[in-house]
């Protein structure tokens, strides 16, 4: 076939690798090697025709063109299939990659011409490379290393043999990493070396704003929600949000009525772990908190600032009707139920109803007969705290309530302020079938028996 009739059909067949090409998402080895191969050759049939553009040929007529192999090079499988690593024959020396040339001779071509006695051989043409990541070409050497010895690094920049072997973890309970110091175990390393800093009081995260530091990250992270007032959980069910997961966790068992966590001595349960801590310590007796001034002791530290107040005088809690400022929030909340006229506390024998828990406790030894204060001097009992306070009094004598009028001094704040009425000429408590005043309100129920007929004392 003569020089001129292969050629159009290799330009037909050049024609159709492109198309083909250009349809494929990604090139693959195998089309760009095709294609080469068709370049090469019509850049051969260029160099077998004369100067003028004639063929060469000799006095026998027409030169047969040499034989050229028409299978492509098998030193690489179709990537787009399986994948697989590049096959080498045993007989072929040739090895490619995208960063080098390709020659005719290396695709075993060259010998062809040759033999064929052709004076033209063929030419060494470099073509540059298509570009697309040369790891999709490049052989992948086995690694010396077995694989199940190789050392993965996970996020936390812990070593460890894979990620599911440092899941099995959670299931076998295994802790292999321990500290020196302790003796605590830890599952990740990560975790030993932020308990480390327990022990080396390290504190590498500070705050930009106020600049307090953490040993932690999250500890960081957590108190810079104090700052920017971001509340990211919020409660499905009434919407509250809060700054912390912990507390969104501890205000769900709320509506739950969740309590996980029981004392166990007297079996009581609790919301949260930090009320049963301190419950514990009714039954040890313990008292870690005691005031800098007075020495006093509690068992926990909200009772300490309360009682903190007592000593410099501070109020924080102010009502927002009648202005009154309270020392504890919940005797504000107490307060406030003067105004609302709310009772949420019933008596369960009597259905007498009380705006404060306290009081309520207090009515109930009416029922029970309870009187668990006595005196340490003469041995009265009393059912009120308060009862006993006063009647300290008496073996004490002292009077520490005194009238700014006339400068008497009292052991009772109730005998103050009914003898302040003496020099204003109030009379609070007036009889409803007569309206009679009186001063005192043990005055008015004497006078309304006047009326009622009641003799209630006999001889």
């Amino acid at each position: 076939m003569s020089t001129r009739t292969q050629r159009p059909k290799l330009k037909e067949e050049l024609f159709e690798v492109k198309r083909e090409h250009s349809t494929h998402e990604q090139s693959t080895v195998c089309n760009i090697t095709h294609e080469k191969v068709v370049l090469h050759r019509l850049e051969g049939f260029r160099n077998d025709l004369g100067a003028d553009g004639q063929e060469s040929v000799d006095h026998e007529g027409e030169v047969e063109l040499p034989q050229i192999k028409e299978e492509e090079p098998e030193f690489y499988q179709q990537q787009m299939g399986d994948e697989q690593l590049p096959i080498k024959k045993e007989e072929d020396h040739f090895t490619w990659s995208p960063g080098e040339s390709v020659k005719r001779d290396d695709l075993g071509m060259a010998s062809e011409g040759a033999e064929s006695g052709n004076a033209a051989a063929w030419p060494q043409i470099k073509e540059e490379e298509p570009e697309f990541p040369q790891q999709q070409h490049k052989r992948e050497e086995p690694s010396p290393i077995n694989k199940e010895e190789q050392n993965v690094t996970g996020s936390t920049g812990e070593p460890f043999k894979d990620y599911l072997n440092l899941h099995t973890r959670t299931h076998s309970g295994e802790k292999p990493f321990s500290c020196s110091v302790c003796g605590q175990a830890f599952t990740h390393k990560g975790s030993l070396i932020r308990h480390a800093r327990t022990h080396t009081g390290e504190k590498p995260f500070s705050c930009s704003v106020c600049g307090k530091a953490f040993s932690q990250k999250q500890d960081l992270q957590k108190h810079t929600r104090t700052h920017t007032g971001e509340k990211p959980f919020s409660c499905s069910v009434c919407g509250k949000a809060f700054s912390q997961k912990l507390d969104l966790r501890k205000h769900t068992r709320i509506h739950t009525g969740e309590k996980p966590f029981s004392c166990s001595v007297c079996g009581k349960t609790f919301t949260n772990k930090g009320t049963l801590t301190n419950h514990v310590r009714v039954h040890t007796g313990e008292k870690p908190f005691s005031c800098s001034v007075c020495g006093q002791t509690f068992t926990q530290k909200g009772s300490l600032i309360s009682h903190a107040r007592t000593h410099t005088g501070e109020k924080p809690f102010s009502c927002s009707v009648c202005g009154k400022t309270f020392t504890h929030k919940e005797s504000l909340i107490s307060h406030a139920r003067t105004h609302t006229g709310e009772k949420p506390f019933l008596c369960s024998v009597c259905g007498k109803a009380y705006s404060r828990k306290q009081d309520l406790r207090k009515h109930t030894r009416i029922h029970t007969g309870e009187k668990p204060f006595s005196c340490s001097v003469c041995g009265k009992a009393f059912s009120q705290k308060q009862d006993l306070r006063k009647h300290t009094r008496i073996h004490t004598g002292e009077k520490p309530f005194f009238c700014s009028v006339c400068g008497k001094t009292f052991n009772n704040k109730g005998i103050l302020t009914n003898h302040i009425r003496v020099h204003t000429g109030e009379k609070p408590f007036p009889c409803l079938v007569c309206g009679q005043a009186f001063k005192w309100k043990g005055n008015l129920i004497s006078h309304t028996r006047t009326h009622t007929g009641e003799k209630p004392f006999s001889c």
